[in-house]
């Protein structure tokens, strides 16, 4: 069996007799800026209107309501932080793909400029073919030349 919520009486400053600087609320935590401050039973609490509008009252469900949706949010930022951890992995795996790429299209390259292209070995390749039937044709004419 729940107890209901005393009322507390809360008196502002101004003249007594008015009705309009006296507010009925529940007994039960009030808070600051979030700040828990358990009231004082039995004492009058006086407050400028300044310090009415930031002063809140909150009931126990009020805040564990806060509470939970806090939770909730807190649960969705983490999700959102996952995704975007899983992203930037993703982005570093994909920038580290594309530099290797890079540097194997250099290699590539690079011994593209080393080996010469087909043409240029077959023409090397007669040249020194025609060389070598030269060297032979002489070497033959001194044997015939000796005999």
């Amino acid at each position: 069996m729940k107890k209901a919520c005393p009322l507390m009486c809360v008196r502002y400053p101004g003249p007594p007799e008015s009705l309009c600087n006296v507010e009925i609320v529940p007994k039960c935590v009030y808070s600051k800026d979030l700040v828990l401050q358990g009231p004082q039973p039995g004492v009058h609490e006086r407050r400028s209107l300044s310090s009415r509008k930031s002063l809140k009252a909150f009931t126990l469900d009020q805040i564990k309501k806060k509470i939970d949706d806090f939770k909730k949010e807190n649960g969705d930022l983490e999700k959102k932080l996952a995704s975007w951890e899983e992203k930037i992995r993703e982005a570093k795996k994909q920038a580290e793909t594309k530099r290797e790429h890079k540097v194997s299209l250099a290699e590539v390259h690079k011994l593209k400029v080393r080996i010469p292209s087909l043409p240029e070995l077959c023409s090397n390749n007669r040249s020194k073919s025609n060389e070598l039937l030269l060297l032979l044709l002489l070497f033959l004419r001194l044997i015939d030349w000796l005999m």
